[in-house]
């Protein structure tokens, strides 16, 4: 069994991972074009080169990161072709800082990242609520 982990983006937390059967470490910004479970005000603040050297040090100890752009809804702003290009700008931000997988709710971003980011695994996200094998073989 492997522990999947949230960061607070805290050296001292991936200080103590040694002692844990991890796998994975999981989490995202707080103020993105996509957002997440879990408000952003709630999140702690890095900058997105505080995120990298956090991602790089999880990469270093074998771990994967799972960056989480599990919003359950955008409003369809992911049709306007500015908030595409956000949405792009963080996935290649994503690709360039070593991120091994995303968990994802909207079908329309697992479709850009399939297309265009196939080195990135997609992870359906429980807000998906599959309970069903045809709607995990729509995801």
């Amino acid at each position: 069994m492997l522990l999947n982990i949230p960061t607070n983006w805290s050296a001292r937390l991936l200080d103590g991972l040694h002692k844990l059967p991890v796998g994975t470490v999981y989490g995202r910004l707080p103020w993105e074009v996509v957002g997440g479970g879990r408000p952003g005000a709630a999140l702690p603040y890095v900058s997105r080169q505080e995120a990298a050297a956090h991602i790089a040090r999880v990469r270093r100890l074998g771990l994967d990161f799972n960056y989480v752009l599990n919003a359950s809804c955008l409003g369809n702003s992911e049709y306007d072709p500015g908030v595409y290009r956000q949405i792009r700008e963080l996935l290649d931000w994503m690709c360039e800082v070593g991120v091994s997988s995303t968990t994802v709710t909207i079908p329309y971003l697992i479709e850009i990242i399939k297309k265009h980011y196939p080195e990135l695994r997609v992870v359906a996200s429980v807000f998906c609520h599959i309970d069903s094998v045809d709607q995990a073989l729509f995801y």
